[in-house]
């Protein structure tokens, strides 16, 4: 298997992972919109429940006010004890009130009897918001519940990308990547040995390196880092593999650049040239066209 094979396999293995990893990200999504629904609902509900016990609330005390024209007593509801609203005996009792007294006992009873009415309906509704409390912390439960095993399916997916990164085949590519570094880097050795051995000469020659985006989640830079060392740009996210040219036939390279680095690699293209025509026997004339969108140069 060739090194651009292998790096194409790790990033298929990496792609299946990251649409699993996309997966369990439109899942939690889409649950965070499932519980803010069933929040909205909950609440409308309970809502429409209370606004209902509020109403009578607020009936209640309007016969009050009426009655404490008459009265100096207090509505006192959280001392007096629950009785179930009955607003038609209230109205009734209500409408005895001989408003134009300063003092009437009949206003007396009426704040007694709405002082326990509001009592019962504060006692309603605070068990309405207990069953409404109730309601929402299920909820939550229900959504911590699944939101935890989306998580612990992201935290596998990772695990299983983590275990391959240190798995014996991408240490094998590390290596071959050292090997061929090593067993074709141009060196004055390399070219001895060619001089030397005249029936078995390396046909291939190291120019230098290729790179390749690696798709690979962000938290697992560091392992790719430390599992390929040198071979790995974290600025570029990219594997940095040796690439070179044979040396028994014509050979096109395509190399990118910008104006940033045109220096070097017109440096690093004038080195290799230099080199192969330093130690090989060149017989014949050798011509070299270097083409660029913006110009071209020939030697």
């Amino acid at each position: 298997m060739t090194v651009q094979e292998q790096i194409s396999r790790l990033n298929n293995v990496f792609e299946r992972w990251h649409e699993e990893f996309d997966r369990m990200d439109q899942k939690r999504q889409k649950l965070e919109t499932i519980y803010a629904g069933d929040v909205q609902q909950i609440k409308a509900h309970f809502a429409a429940e209370k606004e209902s016990w509020l109403n009578m609330r607020e009936e209640i005390l309007t016969f009050y006010r009426i009655a404490r024209t008459s009265s100096d007593t207090g509505l006192q509801s959280e001392k007096r004890t629950p009785v179930k609203p009955d607003i038609e005996t209230l109205n009734r009792m209500a409408q005895q009130v001989d408003i134009s007294r300063r003092y009437d006992p009949m206003a007396e009873k009426v704040i007694c009897m709405a002082g326990a009415y509001c009592a019962y309906v504060d006692q309603y509704l605070s068990v309405i918001e207990g069953e409404e409390n109730k309601a929402l912390q299920q909820a939550k439960q229900q959504f911590e519940y699944e939101a935890n095993q989306i998580n612990e399916s992201k935290k596998r997916i990772l695990a299983r990308c983590g275990q391959y990164l240190r798995g014996d085949d991408f240490q094998e590519m590390v290596r071959q990547f050292s090997a061929i570094e090593r067993h074709y880097e141009i060196t004055p050795q390399y070219f001895m040995q060619w001089q030397q051995e005249k029936k078995n000469r390396q046909q291939k020659i190291l120019f230098g390196f290729a790179a390749q985006a690696a798709d690979i989640p962000r938290v697992l830079k560091p392992v790719l880092e430390n599992s390929l060392g040198r071979y790995f740009d974290e600025q570029s996210n990219c594997i940095c593999y040796p690439v070179g040219f044979h040396v028994s036939g014509a050979e096109k390279l395509l190399v990118e650049y910008t104006d940033y680095n045109e220096k070097e690699l017109r440096a690093g293209i004038m080195a290799i040239l230099l080199n192969y025509i330093r130690h090989f026997s060149v017989s014949n004339i050798i011509m070299v066209i270097c083409l660029d969108n913006c110009r071209s140069w020939q030697g």
